[in-house]
Parts: C-alpha cells; sequence; structure tokens
C-alpha cells in the first residue's frame, strides 16, 4: 500500500466518524433558533421557537401561541409589509434638545393614542380661543385683569414662551399617525426612512411612549434605536404586556438580548398581572 492510498483511507474515515457524530449530536438535524432573527416570524415559527428558548423555560412559560400574541404578529407583519413615506414637519435643525419620543406629538391623533408628555393639545386649544377674543381673562394667569389687545398679546407670548416652547424644546417626535402632528411622520420600524432622515447617534434619550408591543416583534425596531441613540445613552419601553413573552426570541443574540432578559427575570409575573411593562436599557 503507497503512502498516498494509506492517507486517502485516513481522510475518509475521518470524515466519516465526523458526519456521524453530528448526526449524533443533531447538529445537522437542529431545531434551534438561528444567530438572528430578521423579519417577523409566523405565528407558527413562534411556537417552535417558544419550545426551544433557554430562558422561556427557566419562566416556565413555553405554552402554545395565545390568541392575543397571534394578533401582535399579526399587526407586526402587516406593519413590515407596509410601505411608509415619511414626512418631515420639523427639522432637526430646528431642535436643540437631546429626547425623542416615539408615539408623541402635539395632539391625541386619529386614535386618541397619543396621552404622553409631549401632547400640549390643550394648551393649543385654549390659544386659539385666546387668540380669538374667547378668553376675556388671561387662562393661563401670566396676566392680570381684564385683557386689553395689548394685554392679550402679551398673554399669547407669555404661553409661548413659558408653556409650548419649554415642551417643543425638549422632545423630538416620530409618530406614523399624522394626526397627532409629530415632527416626523412615519412608523417606529421603518429603518429606511428614518436613518435617510435622522442622523446616527443623535439622541442622549429614547422613550416609547404611545407604541403598540407588536412594534418590538420587527427587529428593525432594534437596529433603529441603536442607531439613533447615543453611545450609552438611554432607551425606555412602555409596552402593553400582549406579546412581551416573544421579545427573547426577537432578541435572541443581539446586543440587548442580556439587558432585556434580565429585567423581564425580575418583574415577568408583575409585568403579566400589571398588564404592561417597562424596560430601561442602555446603547
Amino acid at each position: 500500500m503507497t503512502n498516498k492510498t494509506l492517507l486517502n483511507k485516513i481522510l475518509i474515515g475521518a470524515l466519516i466518524f465526523s458526519f456521524a457524530e453530528c448526526m449524533n449530536s443533531g447538529a445537522l438535524m437542529s431545531t434551534e433558533q438561528p444567530a438572528q432573527i430578521s423579519s417577523v416570524p409566523s405565528a407558527e415559527e413562534f411556537a417552535k421557537l417558544i419550545q426551544g428558548n433557554d430562558f422561556l423555560k427557566q419562566l416556565n412559560d413555553i405554552g402554545p401561541v395565545t390568541k392575543s400574541e397571534k394578533w401582535q404578529i399579526e399587526l407586526a407583519i402587516k406593519d413590515q409589509n407596509t410601505t411608509y413615506t415619511p414626512k418631515i414637519n420639523r427639522s432637526l435643525e430646528d431642535f436643540k434638545g437631546e429626547e425623542l419620543v416615539i408615539g408623541g406629538g402635539k395632539k391625541k391623533g386619529k386614535y386618541r393614542d397619543n396621552r404622553g408628555k409631549t401632547m400640549i393639545q390643550p394648551y393649543l386649544d385654549d390659544l386659539e380661543k385666546l387668540r380669538q377674543g374667547e378668553y376675556k381673562f388671561d387662562p393661563f394667569g401670566s396676566v392680570k385683569g381684564p385683557l386689553t389687545e395689548e394685554t392679550r398679546n402679551l398673554a399669547i407670548s407669555n404661553f409661548q414662551e413659558k408653556l409650548l416652547d419649554p415642551v417643543l424644546n425638549k422632545y423630538y417626535t416620530i409618530n406614523y399617525d399624522e394626526t397627532t402632528e409629530p415632527d416626523l411622520v412615519t412608523s417606529a420600524t421603518d429603518i429606511n426612512g428614518i436613518m435617510e432622515n435622522l442622523p446616527k447617534g443623535r439622541f442622549d434619550r429614547i422613550h416609547y411612549e404611545n407604541v403598540n408591543t407588536f412594534v418590538f416583534l420587527n427587529p428593525n425596531a432594534w437596529k433603529i434605536m441603536e442607531y439613533l441613540c447615543k453611545k450609552g445613552g438611554t432607551i425606555t419601553i412602555n409596552a402593553g404586556v400582549h406579546g412581551m413573552r416573544l421579545l427573547p426570541i426577537i432578541l435572541k443574540d443581539t446586543k440587548w438580548e442580556q439587558q432585556v432578559q434580565s429585567q423581564l427575570k425580575k418583574k415577568y409575573d408583575y409585568f403579566k398581572s400589571d398588564g404592561g411593562f417597562t424596560l430601561i436599557l442602555k446603547n
């Protein structure tokens, strides 16, 4: 037997042994989740991934996909398949603050979902009445006595300076509902639209305030928050509990996985009973 023939036999034997080891370990038949998910899984795919998720096993929460979770998944897939056309209502050049509120805007909006800290609709309504002369006295108390034309203009100026400007200068807003009058109209998952219109690392703080949980089932939402937030910045997420169980699956092997798991583990049962959850993350 020549040395070349012997070498070939050794190599063939090694390959056969390696293949057998893979079969025995299940490596070629693995049902484990891929390293990172790039799009919203279907309800059927989520069901399989739940069964194989070690974190959810620790929480003893690997039951079937619920009706409310299916609804969130359907909304996430619909949003993922929607093409958004971003509209800028306020340029970032006119904004000097550091906080982005996703889900915010000046008014309640078509669906009346906006109830957060950027919502100044009551003030705007009062301001319009003040301008139209419906108020005989300054409703904000900055001018004493009955209003004259001169003092009415002063009251309007004071209102803008002391009540409106602090809110407008503190928060920049994104909302897909144009009737909330946000600074940028688009979806929180519109990765192309947001990256084309807003610079990387622009905000020190990002707050998801009136955002449905299905948004966070789209991997693009997590890429966007990383893109927009400064290194070391803070991201606060307030959302409903429906779909919360699916987050560890979406975040598997991402930079957010350990932070989210740590916070969910501490308050998982509390969040479930409360109906909503809050996550505070560092970028």
